[in-house]
């Protein structure tokens, strides 16, 4: 689990530039025998078939980070870049990226502390535009972090959100479940800008139940109290509602019944600011039964964030339950 999570922090991507971890999740799920079917703007689904007529039930995970694209090139050889996703105002300065061309070659920089977070520049060393003739606009910016295990269960990274799901999926993936129903693993494009692989890969496999692997964090890391409903180390949330769906309350209330009966520890949160790829699941052509599982991290859509390997376990458990449960129509 641990050198996987590392692999998929270490990869990086951006909204439609997924290949990489593409390729890294299908190495790690060769030997299943997965039908691989892929969208048209890049989610990778891969579908374990099921008795005809059977239940189809989907995960999703996207796999894109938040990040940076080269805008445009200065004669001094800067590189003046846009926001690919939410990236946090105070993580667009003063921080050491890479530069990923499209030959796959990449150049390090920082992201320059002496401009506007409105009017970003990474600085690669160069005096000219001679200097940075391998660039292109287009070109992807990624935040250069390391994998860290902090403690036993502590991990910090970037791009948790959301390879933390990624990895839950894979996991997911190797436990080989023996199922009633017909299971697609739904590694989303373009989450981070508009939950866009989720509509499109949606359209195409009409999944019966869905089930949205992110994550979330607390607006404060100090907050211990009954309002933060995001702590490391008490299990996945369970969302009531984000601001993009509320899910069936018959089906959420299921979900719950089968995390109870298994003793999976688990938290009950709501989304009053952002929404998932479940905003786009749930209303595909007639409606899909949606229900977003959360994995809790600190701090997120930046350099680093923070998450804990209990947590990570513990919502493959609740999955794996919920894909080996015989579904009605």
């Amino acid at each position: 689990m641990k050198e996987v999570l590392k692999e998929l922090t270490q990869t990086n991507a951006i909204a439609s530039n997924e290949e990489q971890i593409v390729e890294l999740i299908l190495s790690e799920v060769k030997d299943f025998n997965l039908e691989i079917i892929r969208d048209n703007i890049g989610s990778l689904i891969l579908k374990k078939k099921g008795k005809e007529g059977s239940i189809k039930v989907a995960y999703y995970a996207h796999m894109d980070e938040v990040g940076f694209m080269v805008k445009n090139k200065t004669p001094e050889g800067m590189l003046n870049v846009i926001p690919i996703g939410a990236v946090r105002e105070n993580a667009r300065t003063n921080q050491l990226v890479n530069v990923t061309t499209s030959k796959g070659k990449i150049f390090k920089g920082m992201l320059q502390p002496n401009t506007s977070t409105d009017d970003l520049y990474v600085d690669l060393g160069a005096d000219d535009l001679e200097s940075i003739s391998e660039i292109s606009v287009g070109d992807m910016v990624t935040y250069d972090s390391k994998f860290y295990m902090i403690n036993e269960n502590r991990y910090m990274g970037k791009a948790l959100d959301d390879r933390c799901g990624v990895a839950a999926l894979i996991e997911l993936i190797k436990l080989n479940m023996q199922t009633p129903n017909e299971i697609y693993y739904v590694f989303s494009s373009s989450e981070e800008v508009g939950l866009r692989g989720a509509q499109t890969s949606t359209y195409l496999i009409e999944p019966d139940y869905a089930f949205i692997v992110d994550v979330a964090c607390s607006k404060s890391e100090f907050d211990r109290s009954y309002k933060n409903n995001r702590q490391l180390g008490k299990g996945p949330m369970i969302l009531h509602y984000d601001k993009g769906m509320i899910p069936n309350y018959k089906f959420l209330n299921k979900v719950k019944s089968l995390a109870d009966s298994s003793n999976i520890k688990y938290q009950e949160d709501m989304f009053s600011g952002g929404s998932t790829d479940a905003s786009s699941v749930h209303l595909s052509k007639s409606g899909v039964k949606s229900l977003v599982i959360a994995i809790p991290n600190r701090y997120g859509h930046g350099p680093y964030a923070i998450g804990d390997l209990k947590d990570l376990n513990n919502t493959i458990k609740l999955l794996k339950i919920l894909g080996e449960y015989e579904w009605e129509k």
